[in-house]
């Protein structure tokens, strides 16, 4: 089940939550291409079409950054971790391109968007796996003082995510979590 951590300050639809989420695969269909949005951050980003989902291009200490200058900003956004299948579905359902195409950001989650992004694009691109990236995040928040909301996946995972968090980053400000019943 996917999961999503919230850091910063809160938002109007989660108690006790931040502004900012990380979220796992999003999807859509057809294949129309969209302009993309226009960020809503200050941090420049470019962004390259894979079958109409635009990926962001930064590298992965540039995504670190460019999440927490979207914190600073104290505004609501969030963040897509694409893979194949998600940019795959997102070519196949156009409602789900334009959520997918309305994230502040959409990182390349797997090696096949940036090794398509290198071979096609000819853009050296990191690929910014959202297992990966987690960690640092959190490990940023806590020298930062900022605090983290988990949403998603199942309470026993969630409770487990958050002893670990809390060994492996003892400073860590954990707001709450929240497991939403499956559909």
């Amino acid at each position: 089940l996917p999961m999503m951590a919230i850091i910063g300050g809160r938002t109007k639809n989660l108690p006790n939550s931040g502004l900012f989420s990380l979220v796992s695969p999003i999807n859509n269909k057809d294949g129309m291409q969209i302009d993309p949005p226009p960020l809503r951050t200050q941090v420049p980003s470019r962004r390259m079409s894979i079958l109409g989902s635009f990926i962001s291009t930064l590298s992965y200490r540039d995504f670190i950054n460019r999440i927490f200058s979207l914190v600073a900003k104290k505004s609501p956004s969030y963040i897509c971790f694409a893979n194949v299948h998600m940019v795959v579905e997102a070519h196949r359902d156009p409602a789900f391109q334009k959520v997918v195409n309305g994230a502040d950001l959409v990182a390349p989650d797997g090696k096949p968007l940036s090794l398509y992004l290198r071979l096609a694009k000819g853009w050296r691109q990191d690929r910014i796996c959202g297992m990966d990236i987690f960690p640092d995040i959190l490990a940023r928040a806590a020298r930062e003082g900022r605090s983290v909301y988990f949403y998603g996946t199942t309470p026993a995972l969630l409770k487990a995510i958050e002893a670990k968090a809390h060994r492996e980053f003892p400073a860590l400000r954990i707001a709450g979590s929240y497991s939403p019943p499956f559909r």
